[in-house]
């Protein structure tokens, strides 16, 4: 903060550490935190290793898609 001369953060990407999630959440109480895309494609490369879900995940996570466009294709996810 001090850093930054006393003005507060909008947003910040992380990489989901726990202790600066915390850190930030105390400092920069009103930002908007998110993890960032390469650790979420690592994490889903990792986690999940079906080769098709990766692809509609990676066009959908960079894809330009309005709300009602996005949860459409995130509920096809789900069935």
């Amino acid at each position: 903060m001090e850093v930054m001369k006393g003005k507060t953060l909008v947003s910040i990407i992380i990489n989901g550490n726990l202790a600066m999630k915390n850190g930030i959440k105390k400092v920069f109480s009103y930002a908007y935190h998110c993890l960032c895309a390469w650790h979420l494609l690592l994490n889903t490369t990792s986690n999940v290793g079906v080769n098709s879900f990766l692809q509609s995940f990676k066009k959908s996570m960079f894809g330009d898609y309005k709300v009602d466009k996005f949860e459409v294709i995130w509920e096809t996810w789900l069935l």
